[in-house]
């Protein structure tokens, strides 16, 4: 009997739907960056070019590989990091990040 009382007071409760859960994510940051903003994110994904943080909005940061590497050549961080960098460039697809407040590191092609 105690399993079927725990199933009446479940159903009891008003279920969310997908919808209001993922409009209740914000991953703690409004959802608009600004020019110059200083982001500390996760790295998500070591690319052969570039390196993909976790913003914590809908939309992940992109920064050059080139810029984070020493002066060997070699770049110190791996997936799951955490990395501080400044938004050079945001076109509401894409948030292009680096290390200087300026975004001077950061390449336009």
């Amino acid at each position: 009997m105690m399993a079927e009382e725990k199933l009446e007071k479940e159903e009891e409760k008003p279920a969310e739907s997908f919808a209001e859960l993922f409009e209740s994510y914000n991953g703690h940051r409004t959802e608009r960056v600004q020019l110059g903003e200083r982001i500390r994110g996760k790295i998500i994904s070591v690319g052969k070019d570039a390196i993909y943080v976790d913003t914590g909005t809908k939309i992940d940061g992109v920064v050059e590989k080139a810029e984070l590497a020493d002066e060997s050549g070699n770049v110190p961080y791996k997936e799951g990091d955490e990395i501080e960098l400044y938004v050079a460039s945001y076109n509401g697809n894409e948030i292009r990040l680096s290390k200087a407040v300026s975004g001077a590191g950061s390449r336009t092609c």
